[in-house]
């Protein structure tokens, strides 16, 4: 995509997109709780989507006549750098929920004490306030917290 289609995606995404951080609840039979980063586009016009699908994600029918792009995690964090630059009314909300990936993304693999200072560092970024993590604590913990603070800056 050149600059004057991720402008016209951007510009498409800023007044029929929305940006959410999906909190997953498990069910205890082997599926886990967890938070991701999500993005979707619905539309009465399924034509409308298409340039989205260049992005990955999916295409389906959440309602009778409508029609819905979806894309999450990673794959999302990607499209909204593509399209950051050409943003305008959610500008804020993507650069949020680029912070939140990029931090749940090292939540797991991470030693504790390197966690807790890139978690620090976010939510410093994003809230501009101290909010100190106990050493040991629990990653579902630490993003059901940045969960919080994202829902707080819409």
């Amino acid at each position: 995509m050149d600059t004057h289609d991720l402008a016209y995606v951007a510009g498409f995404f800023d007044g029929e997109g929305n940006i959410d951080i999906a909190h997953n609840h498990g069910n205890g039979n082997g599926k886990r709780e967890q938070y991701t980063l999500s993005i979707k586009v619905t539309q009465k016009e399924p034509h409308a989507l298409e340039p989205l699908l260049e992005f990955g994600g999916s295409f389906y029918n959440p309602r009778p006549g409508y029609y819905q792009w979806h894309i999450h995690g990673a794959k999302a964090a990607k499209f909204l750098e593509l399209i950051l630059p050409y943003l305008r009314a959610k500008t804020g909300q993507a650069e949020a929920a680029l912070r939140f990936q990029a931090v749940i993304g090292q939540v797991l693999p991470l030693p504790p004490q390197v966690v807790q200072m890139q978690q620090v560092k976010f939510l410093n970024l994003l809230a501009g306030e101290d909010i100190v993590f106990p050493k040991r604590q629990n990653p579902l913990l630490v993003q059901e917290q940045l969960y919080r603070k994202f829902r707080s800056i819409k």
